[in-house]
């Protein structure tokens, strides 16, 4: 058996060293990491809250992939707080994390039946704007997931290659690369200023933002901004492009790995890996909840997640 995969089961398993292999693949397939049960019961405290309230929020529906979630159920239903901080898995986290955890997000995601788009690979580091970027998700199927179904593929040791990406992953894809003009001026900007957008976001990265938004208008649609480390993100790309040949997103796809998945089973994967999903071609909806973690002193456009402002809940 491969070593990321883990059997959960075991009453000798050992926590730190399921921790080592974390750090070495960037994810983790636990198998039974929750009780079968359990994990009935964060379906029904999450997919009731939300239907109840009707939260739902529907995305992509003009693309090939159709989703709906919805975020942040955790704060609003304390039984589900209960059952995930006391869970295996998080335990496991603790240990990779290595510092007092809060959550960072969760959502509760449907892709939609009968749908044969694929949401591209990428990383969550790159639209989070935290530091460091080693933020740590459990991805629970809420029921027994297949490849036929859409279950989450994942590149192993991906999240040790280069910066997170910015822009819009068909970028890479399709080959293209940003003018060094481009690199240039983001580099340029103020590294020490504390000017804060509307949306918060410091000055270097509104520069940034804003080349990015050129490109979109050159024709070229872009779903973030370049990051602060631009010259990181290109440079890191062409390194992973070297380590793992590939030249086309069927290329990130063929270096992924998935397995089948039975209720009970996660995947806990790193901020940084690669990771995406295939269409839903069956009958049934694909239903996932995701929580996300972090460490006390991890920052979010460079304020500590911990002070009180920030309004993240603890662990």
């Amino acid at each position: 058996m491969e070593p990321y995969i883990i059997d959960a089961s075991k009453a000798d398993l050992d926590i730190n060293k399921t921790a080592e292999i974390f750090n070495e693949f960037g994810f983790l397939i636990l198998r039974q990491g929750f009780h079968p049960d359990i994990v009935k019961k964060i379906k029904k405290l999450s997919f009731d809250y939300v239907e109840s309230k009707k939260l739902w929020v529907y995305k992509y529906k003009n693309k090939k992939v159709h989703v709906k979630e919805f975020g942040s159920v955790i704060p609003l239903v304390p039984a589900l707080d209960n059952i995930i901080k006391n869970a295996l898995p998080v335990k496991i986290i603790r240990e990779i994390v290595k510092e007092e955890l809060y959550y960072f997000r969760d959502a509760v995601i449907v892709k939609m039946k009968n749908e044969d788009g694929r949401f591209p690979m990428h990383q969550d580091s790159a639209n989070w704007n935290c530091k460091p970027e080693r933020l740590v998700s459990i991805w629970i199927p809420l029921r027994d997931v297949n490849e036929e179904m859409g279950v989450l593929h994942v590149v192993p040791k991906s999240h040790k290659i280069g910066g997170s990406q910015r822009l819009e992953h068909q970028l890479y894809f399709m080959g293209i690369k940003l003018p060094s003009f481009v690199h240039k001026i983001a580099r340029a900007a103020p590294k020490n200023s504390n000017s804060k957008s509307e949306r918060g976001l410091p000055l270097k990265m509104r520069i940034s933002e804003f080349l990015a938004r050129m490109v979109a208008y050159a024709g070229i649609k872009v779903f973030s901004f370049i990051s602060e480390r631009s010259d990181s993100v290109s440079r890191g790309y062409e390194e992973f492009r070297q380590a793992y040949t590939v030249d086309n997103e069927e290329d990130y796809w063929n270096h992924a790995i998935f397995k089948n998945m039975n209720r009970g089973d996660c995947i806990i994967y790193h901020s940084r890996t690669l990771h995406g999903s295939k269409g839903n071609r069956t009958e049934k909806p694909r239903e996932a909840f995701v929580p996300t973690f972090m460490g006390a002193n991890f920052t979010r456009n460079g304020i500590k997640i911990s002070e009180p402002n920030m309004g993240f809940l603890k662990v």
